[in-house]
């Protein structure tokens, strides 16, 4: 049985995580690949939203 406070701890940091993402909303594809940093922060957040 899932914990109800893991499973709110949980949405919590995915949307802390769909925030920081909304920080790339206006860069484009190119300009993320184009650039480590970005896209080792993009695709992070990415990996903690999605396990």
């Amino acid at each position: 049985m899932v914990r109800p406070e893991y499973v709110k701890r949980k949405l919590h940091l995915i949307a802390e995580d769909l925030g920081r993402l909304a920080h790339f909303r206006d860069a484009s594809l190119e300009e993320i690949t184009g650039d480590f940093v970005k896209l080792a922060a993009v695709e992070r957040m990415i990996e903690r939203i999605v396990i």
